[in-house]
């Protein structure tokens, strides 16, 4: 209903000026079509100044095109509105002018009620966000209380975030992550359990690359897991596929079960305003 109020407003606003333009002078109304003409092509980003059109990979010579073209049909526009009126060449400019400041000041107008509009849209956005939000905050406890109900499907939902964040990462980076490797029992000692993330490091993508985004895969994965139920945060680490084989393997590596090296990122990590250097794991003794 807000919306329409606001159409409804713009337009009865819009048709005062517009009115008193065409009882004056009917014939300096095509003047409008001189500014509807430039809202258009900028809308269309014919200009290279907005819209669809607009963008860094925009060709020069195409911009160039369009603006001579575009010029030239408002020129000829304009000496097609001059022709139309009636009176000497001073009263036939002033009237142009005016055809013009009034299909500016429509075009203010219309815009800013636009603005109005698309204001109303993202904030019903926000707050249908936040609704789903506050039901998923209130639906956290019986989602845990049912997982609590029986343990032994933790080690389900842990794999199937871990697939979840492995997917997210790679459409998110264009980079895969790897494997996980989980050392720890879900369902008895939920607190207990590491994730290690295998990585690859290459000239491109290197070990440092995986600093900008550590603790926030970090993050992601403990915020999954306690919207699944999961009762506690868990560590997570890094480690170079490389390191893994030249030790002879996981087991050689982060010894039987997991307890030799120290994940980068503990279960009580906190991310500051910028991503700590990814660090190789330190060994334990």
């Amino acid at each position: 209903m807000k919306v329409v109020w606001i159409w409804v407003t713009a337009l009865v606003i819009s048709a005062v000026p517009v009115g008193w333009l065409a009882r004056r002078n009917p014939r300096s109304l095509l003047a409008g079509v001189l500014v509807v003409a430039l809202f258009v092509v900028y809308a269309l980003g014919g200009f290279g100044l907005g819209g669809a059109g607009a963008g860094p990979t925009s060709d020069i010579a195409g911009l160039l095109i369009t603006w001579i073209v575009g010029m030239a049909v408002l020129a000829c526009l304009l000496l097609i509105t001059l022709a139309r009126m009636n009176g000497s060449f001073s009263e036939r400019i002033k009237w142009t002018g005016a055809g013009v400041g009034v299909w500016i000041l429509v075009a203010m107008i219309v815009s800013r009620a636009s603005g109005e509009v698309q204001d109303l849209q993202m904030e019903a956005e926000s707050q249908a966000f936040l609704d789903r939000a506050a039901r998923a905050e209130a639906e956290i406890p019986r989602t845990r209380a049912k997982l609590d109900r029986t343990p032994e499907r933790r080690r389900a939902v842990l794999d199937s975030t871990l697939a979840k964040v492995k997917g997210d990462f790679a459409a998110s980076h264009y980079q895969e992550l790897g494997r996980f490797v989980v050392f720890g029992n879900p369902a008895t000692e939920p607190d207990r359990v590491v994730v290690w993330a295998v990585v690859t490091p290459t000239r491109q993508v290197t070990w440092l690359w995986y600093s900008f985004h550590g603790e926030r895969l970090h993050q992601q994965m403990n915020n999954l897991l306690r919207e699944r139920g999961y009762p506690v945060k868990i560590a997570l680490g890094f480690a170079s596929s490389a390191a893994i084989d030249s030790a002879g393997g996981d087991e050689a590596y982060f010894g039987h079960d997991g307890s030799q090296v120290i994940p980068q990122y503990l279960p009580d990590n906190v991310i500051g305003n910028h991503p700590r250097r990814l660090e190789a794991p330190r060994r334990k003794g």
